[in-house]
């Protein structure tokens, strides 16, 4: 399993990334045994085919985390697991606190990172993979770069 770091040619990648001004725009997982990759988009959980996706998005980056004991310790999540969350909805909420969020940075203004929205059941690109790789339990709104910066220095 990996996690990958992407930006694409679509309006909404340039606009992440210029607003968040960092060069990712998505994060995805990849299950190299299915060539599937399963992600969060603005339509909802979903899974699309390696081939597809790649076609669609450009990978800057990547992280193997197959070696990922604290995910199975948590959940034992399996492929199966994953694809329930299939449908689940976009959180258009967490979407627009990243952007205020890094507005605020822009203007010097430190703003308070708060896990609001983890029970809702949607999920941003970042909360998705968070939920299958337990990434950080302290801070689940975070920009696909900065879910890069801790993966890379686990794995």
């Amino acid at each position: 399993m990996k996690v990958l770091f992407t930006k694409s040619n679509t309006l909404s990648s340039w606009i992440i990334r210029h607003v968040l001004n960092e060069p990712i725009s998505h994060c995805a997982i990849l299950l190299e045994d299915r060539d599937i990759v399963l992600h969060s988009t603005m339509d909802g959980v979903s899974v699309i085919s390696a081939v597809d996706f790649y076609r669609q998005n450009e990978v800057l980056f990547s992280v193997d985390v197959s070696d990922n004991k604290a995910a199975h310790q948590f959940d034992n999540w399996d492929v199966e697991d994953m694809l329930i969350l299939l449908d689940s909805p976009y959180d258009f909420v967490a979407f627009m606190a990243l952007g205020v969020r890094a507005l605020g940075k822009r203007l010097g203004i430190n703003t308070k990172k708060v896990d609001v929205w983890q029970l809702s059941g949607m999920f941003l690109c970042t909360e998705f993979v968070d939920a299958i790789v337990r990434v950080d339990e302290s801070n689940k709104l975070m920009t696909p770069m900065e879910l890069y910066i801790i993966l890379s220095k686990r794995y």
